[in-house]
């Protein structure tokens, strides 16, 4: 079947584009033919062949701009050729979990799909906790975290430290501790010296230690100590379980020399320490069942305190020192209290 016109002069132009040199060729020479037919024309002829030339040249400058602008939406030709691979690439995701992270993360990457936000989810710290915290901040007989006194209530360390009251000031704020009771300083630090030597973390605290000796330590018996039960404890949870005996170590303690109380520094075997601390127990126990009963008695007072009643707390005074105007230097260490 013989070709159209239009099909031979679209076969002659693939041949030409096919050939540089050729297409070149072709194209000079129909510029030459253009601008003759331009000089030959005039009047209406020409000024129509300009309108004509502006808007086939701002026809090609709309088409070229869409083109940059609006970009083909698939590179698939037809539905079907682009339901077929979906199909393949489907049926692969269920098999292979590695392709469909991948092919996710390139979705979000190139906006495809919106990126997915982590939603930190808050806890909110219900009335009751905060108030049963702000009541341990404010008790007298704590000094320091007690990590299992109030095992109900569960709050992070950071909302603990937010819920403390302004007038509460923590430990590093403070210069240093005084004032500290020589019962339970002398005893801690004979606790310190042999807790690695004892076996069981019967000496790792002061609360561990005091509840280690009694079987209740609310019970006046077993503090005090009378109580039959628990009178062979230290026996039992300390001499028993200590652990190279011989070994010499070092410890402190607060002592009375010449009527100054200092802290001194000793040197024996862990036997000698644990005779020295086994010494003090009776006198320990003693002291803080005391000292807690009181604590108790007051907070109690403090509780009842009404419009008509009030509770004062009385503590005694360090001596005042007295000094002279124009003292001399030697003066300093001869002054007198008050």
């Amino acid at each position: 079947m013989a070709k159209t016109g239009a099909k031979r002069a679209k076969a002659y132009r693939e041949r030409i584009n096919k050939d540089k040199v050729k297409h070149e060729q072709v194209k000079i020479k129909a510029r030459q033919r253009n601008i003759s037919i331009l000089r030959k024309l005039t009047g209406k002829a020409l000024e129509n062949f300009r309108v004509n030339t502006n808007y086939r040249q701002r026809k090609c400058r709309l088409k070229k701009h869409k083109r940059l602008i609006n970009n083909k939406p698939s590179s698939f030709q037809n539905c079907q050729s682009f339901g077929k691979a979906m199909k393949k690439v489907t049926s692969a995701l269920q098999c292979n979990k590695k392709k469909k992270d991948v092919i996710q993360h390139l979705a979000q990457k190139y906006n495809l799909v919106p990126k997915s936000v982590q939603q930190r989810t808050c806890a909110n710290i219900s009335d009751q906790i905060k108030n049963a915290v702000h009541k341990f901040y404010l008790k007298d007989d704590v000094s320091y975290q007690l990590p299992e006194e109030n095992k109900g209530i569960i709050i992070s360390r950071s909302s603990f430290a937010d819920l403390r009251p302004p007038f509460v000031v923590p430990k590093a704020a403070l210069a240093h501790r005084i004032c500290v009771c020589i019962y339970h300083e002398n005893a801690n630090l004979i606790l310190k010296a042999i807790d690695k030597f004892v076996k069981g973390n019967v000496c790792s605290s002061l609360q561990q230690f005091t509840g280690t000796l009694v079987c209740n330590t609310v019970n006046q018996e077993c503090m005090f100590p009378a109580c039959p039960l628990c009178e062979s404890n230290f026996q039992e949870k300390v001499i028993d379980n200590v652990v190279s005996a011989a070994t010499r170590i070092k410890w402190w303690q607060c002592v009375n020399i010449h009527g100054r109380a200092e802290k001194k520094e000793f040197e024996g075997s862990v036997d000698e320490a644990v005779e020295l601390l086994k010494s003090k127990v009776k006198y320990f126990l003693f002291h803080v069942y005391i000292k807690r009963e009181r604590s108790n008695y007051f907070e109690q007072l403090k509780s009842e305190v009404t419009d008509e009643k009030v509770v004062i707390q009385v503590d005694f005074a360090e001596n005042f020192g007295l000094k002279e105007q124009d003292e001399i230097q030697s003066a300093h260490w001869n002054r007198k209290t008050l």
